[in-house]
């Protein structure tokens, strides 16, 4: 019984061996911008990029990406989809009204080189919206172009939509319950104290 035992030991070992083997060759699960395109309150922007700012997954910025969207920039490992649009403007207390400590908060998300041209092209000094391209982000700014690594992220965004689920970013490697429709809406770059 006991050689019997230590031979079910061995195999148990060796397949815990192989298993986390092929976890750590297996590629993280990149997020991306899905779901916060429209900006909001950084309540739901400054979590996803703490947890990947901790973890250093992959973080595609993809398609528009405004306002509040743009605190994805601060994202150690974030690239950018040469389709991309992004929108700045300045931050807001969400009734209209510039806040400066909001508009800060935005800026300090930003390489040097994107700060710089932002600040000196009156970007966040005024709500209307101020647009620069993928291709300048990444050629003039040094944003990192998204690679086919970090586009894994497209069949768990697929999977998602296909089953209801809001992908909200996917930051989460679980399905999220809420639908975004059944999300709170707030004004785009709005700041709300914690």
């Amino acid at each position: 019984m006991a050689h019997a035992t230590g031979k079910w030991s061995k195999g148990v070992k060796n397949s815990i061996a192989a298993a986390a083997f092929l976890l750590a060759a297996t590629p993280a699960i990149a997020g991306t911008s899905r779901g916060f395109e429209n900006g909001g309150y950084f309540t739901r922007f400054d979590p996803v990029v703490a947890e990947f700012n901790e973890t250093r997954k992959p973080f595609r910025i993809v398609g528009l990406c405004q306002s509040a969207c743009t605190l994805f920039l601060s994202i150690r490992n974030v690239c950018v989809e040469r389709t991309a649009r992004f929108e700045f403007h300045a931050g807001s207390d969400g009734k209209g009204n510039i806040l400066q400590s909001a508009t800060q908060h935005m800026i300090d998300a930003y390489n040097p080189k994107l700060r710089r041209f932002v600040i000196q092209n009156g970007y966040m000094e005024t709500l209307a919206f101020s647009a620069i391209s993928a291709d300048d982000m990444i050629d003039k700014f040094g944003y990192t172009e998204c690679t086919p690594e970090h586009r894994l992220a497209s069949a768990d965004d697929q999977f998602e939509r296909s089953n209801g689920y809001s992908s909200e970013g996917s930051y989460s490697e679980r399905p999220l319950r809420r639908r975004v429709a059944d999300m709170p809406r707030s004004s785009e770059g709005s700041y709300r104290a914690r």
